[in-house]
């Protein structure tokens, strides 16, 4: 009784944090709708965020293929995008985690066309089971924060490695383990 009260808790409280962590950057629901400028005869035309990934595939069945982008927004995806790490078997999110998730959150904002794949990763200790769910835990944590930031769901998608994608290879000490506990980005086509 005492455990689940524990966790209920602590279940409440990480959720107050993320909405006020992102309670500064969320508009109401009509100044949150996103709209991407496409050019027609040198006229530019808003056309809601709803509508550009209305044929988008968000079924357990979906294929995904990293996007190509240009040079200039692919070397700024480099530059945000980068891996979230997470502490042993955990997939809660630290400070480090969420200055990054909201960086991230803003530039998906500033660029309403991209969407991202995250992939959870785990280090080699535990079973292939265990850690394939705690990677998709991992990444489904870094949606739901996206979403409580503003981001549309359609343009989050998660997948788990689990531990068989490691950084680094054999690790025998918890420094090189920490490499490999966490989730990375891929920009996705639409």
């Amino acid at each position: 009784m005492i455990k689940k009260r524990s966790v209920s808790v602590l279940f409440s409280l990480f959720s107050v944090m993320i909405v006020l962590s992102c309670s500064h950057s969320l508009k109401s629901k009509k100044q949150q709708d996103n709209f991407n400028l496409t050019k027609s005869k040198e006229k530019y035309t808003a056309v809601p965020e709803n509508k550009l990934f209305a044929s988008v595939d968000t079924t357990d069945e979906a294929v995904f293929t990293e996007a190509q982008l240009i040079e200039s927004l692919l070397q700024k995806v480099n530059e945000v995008l980068k891996p979230v790490y997470f502490e042993y078997n955990s997939f809660q999110l630290g400070q480090d985690a969420v200055e990054l998730l909201i960086k991230i959150a803003e530039f998906l904002k500033e660029n309403p066309g991209i969407r991202v794949l995250v992939q959870g990763h785990c280090d080699e200790r535990g079973s292939s089971e265990y850690n394939m769910g705690l990677g998709e835990n991992r990444a489904k944590v870094i949606k739901e924060y996206l979403i409580n930031c503003g981001i549309n769901s359609v343009r989050v998608e998660v997948t788990s490695y689990g531990k068989e994608k490691p950084v680094i290879l054999n690790c025998t000490d918890q420094q090189c383990h920490s490499k490999n506990r966490r989730c990375e980005f891929v920009s996705l086509t639409r």
